[in-house]
């Protein structure tokens, strides 16, 4: 029983390293879709987060950090024609529901308030966004958007204010922990929500004390599993 401890420890202790290790690798670009003119680090930094693992991903923001507790915010501030298209301005933000930030109980801090803007087309948002989130969310989609319709297609008069009443019941199942990793984490890369830089930093600093605890975790069970062999050992000789 111990051997086998000892054996799921480290096979969880692997993939976790694995899945670390993805952060710091030069992965090829997947097109971002641009909200702003950003720096060559943070478009790498973006590059990398988009293909991270959702949890780690979502961590970055401060969702799943012990104490903090992010709020997303989406607002449709009305839309414009571009190329014969029409498209529909998202303000979006990500605020620590606690006015004043406080260590976690990792002793990471809770990420800051960020703002950014986004344009989709309404085509983008059915297909990418709507479609996804009500196939994903199952049953539980009815829960919460019983009342709420998407917007129509072919944008007749009314689409803003559908899609904001749409928006702002995702919103709330983004705060309220309704959607599985995964989907919180394709709603904040489809809003092309800008990646904390100093979220790197916190990242390797959780890397290297949850290290530092599975290596004394293993030399913990190690050790009891030495001590089990032993007294089998001395069992059977005394048989």
């Amino acid at each position: 029983m111990a051997a086998g401890r000892v054996a799921g420890v480290s096979i969880a202790l692997q993939h976790r390293r694995a899945c670390a290790a993805q952060t710091t690798k030069e992965l090829q670009a997947t097109p971002l879709r641009p909200h702003s003119a950003p720096s060559n680090s943070t478009c790498d930094l973006s590059r990398r987060a988009l293909r991270e693992d959702p949890s780690r991903y979502l961590w970055r923001f401060g969702f799943g950090r012990e104490g903090c507790e992010p709020a997303l915010a989406i607002a449709v501030n009305g839309h414009e024609e571009e190329s014969g298209h029409t498209m529909y301005i998202l303000k979006c933000s990500l605020t620590n529901t606690d006015s004043v930030l406080k260590p976690d109980g990792n002793g990471a801090s809770c990420q800051g308030p960020i703002a950014w803007t986004c344009r989709r087309r309404l085509r983008e948002l059915r297909d990418e966004l709507h479609d996804v989130v009500k196939e994903q969310m199952g049953t539980a989609y009815s829960s919460y958007f019983n009342k709420v319709g998407f917007a129509h297609m072919g944008g007749p008069p009314g689409t803003t204010a559908r899609l904001s009443g749409w928006l702002c019941t995702l919103s709330r199942c983004m705060n309220e922990g309704a959607l599985a990793p995964a989907l919180g984490a394709l709603v904040l890369r489809f809003l092309a929500a800008p990646v904390p830089e100093e979220s790197d930093t916190a990242l390797r600093d959780l890397d290297s004390r949850m290290d530092a605890e599975e290596d004394s975790l293993m030399l913990h069970l190690t050790a009891q599993l030495v001590w089990s062999l032993g007294s089998l050992k001395q069992a059977s000789a005394l048989v």
